[in-house]
This record gives C-alpha cells, sequence and structure tokens, in this order.
C-alpha cells in the first residue's frame, strides 16, 4: 500500500525565526549580566544602552516575524489511518 505523506507542522521560516529570537534572548540576557545601565532598566528599554537598545529593537522585530509566519497546515493523515 502506498503511504501518502502530509505537510510539515511548522514551516521552515517559522522555525527559523523562532530560533533567531531565543538566539537573541540570550544574547540579551548576556549583555544584562555584563552591563549596568541594562541591568538596572528593569524592562524599561528607554533606560538601556546603546547596545542593548539593538538588541532590544531586534528582539522586537523577531517576535513580529514570528506573528507574521503562519502556522502552516496541520499534517494529514497517511491513507489507511483510522483518524
Amino acid at each position: 500500500m502506498a503511504q501518502r505523506h502530509g505537510h510539515p507542522a511548522a514551516g521552515s521560516k517559522l522555525s527559523a525565526a523562532r530560533e533567531r529570537l531565543a538566539a537573541l534572548n540570550v544574547q540579551l540576557a548576556r549583555h544584562q549580566t555584563g552591563c549596568y545601565e541594562c541591568s538596572r532598566a528593569s524592562g524599561v528599554a528607554a533606560r538601556f544602552c546603546d547596545e542593548g537598545w539593538t538588541l532590544a529593537k531586534q528582539i522586537a522585530r523577531a517576535k513580529a516575524e514570528c506573528r507574521r509566519e503562519p502556522a502552516g497546515r496541520p499534517v494529514a493523515p497517511g491513507q489507511g489511518a483510522l483518524w
């Protein structure tokens, strides 16, 4: 019996955008451990230093990219599947 393969659940663009967002979050966390201004900013982006501000902008853009990308279609069941 021939198998019919479904489409992947998540697109490659969405997974790449999520990986980029995770990497940027790690970069900002590492920066905040060494930067006095950014560690004291407590979530107020206007109080970040220049490098922290740049990372915060990149994170905002990556989050927007994750929201814009469609989640993809769910995987269709193969031929002969019960559900």
